[in-house]
């Protein structure tokens, strides 16, 4: 039971990751890049503050081993915070 509770709120964060970067992309200039690879259990969520602009790195990038990785939640938690901090910059 307990390994079901997690992958749910596993897939929980993951889909509120999802949902603040439409978010951010939607209500603000800045740009954020959200890909999910189910083959390898990874989540990599990268931002271009104030827009995408080509031939730059993104400002912010991170990826998540969701199945290897020990401290997921606080991983996801950080994403979920700077992804807040992008959705109050309204720059």
């Amino acid at each position: 039971m307990k390994k079901k509770r997690t992958r749910k709120n596993l897939d929980g964060r993951i889909k509120q990751i999802m949902g603040l970067a439409l978010r951010v992309n939607r209500e603000t200039k800045h740009s954020v890049f959200v890909e999910f690879s189910g083959h390898v259990d990874a989540l990599m969520v990268s931002a271009c503050v104030g827009g995408y602009k080509s031939e730059e790195y993104p400002d912010y990038s991170q990826i998540v081993w969701l199945k290897i990785e020990s401290d997921v939640f606080a991983r996801l938690s950080e994403i979920r915070a700077k992804l807040n901090s992008l959705l109050r910059d309204k720059k």
